[in-house]
């Protein structure tokens, strides 16, 4: 009886090329930045203790106009 064996679904058929996609990093991904992460934080501090500083000069200058 060839229909007994064949009872539930059939396999998948072949496909072709890889079964999933190739994630090896390539040449162009290997680049670093040109600063970290911590150089560019450090940047932003020293960015904003400049505006906070210059706010208060001018709050203690209180010059007439």
């Amino acid at each position: 009886m060839e229909y007994s064996r064949r009872i539930g679904t059939d396999q998948a058929p072949m496909t072709k090329g890889p079964a999933m996609s190739d994630k090896s990093p390539r040449r162009t991904m290997s680049k670093k930045s040109g600063k970290s992460l911590k150089e560019k934080r450090a940047d932003k501090h020293v960015k904003a203790d400049r505006r906070t500083a210059a706010a208060t000069d001018a709050l203690l200058r209180n010059e007439k106009r």
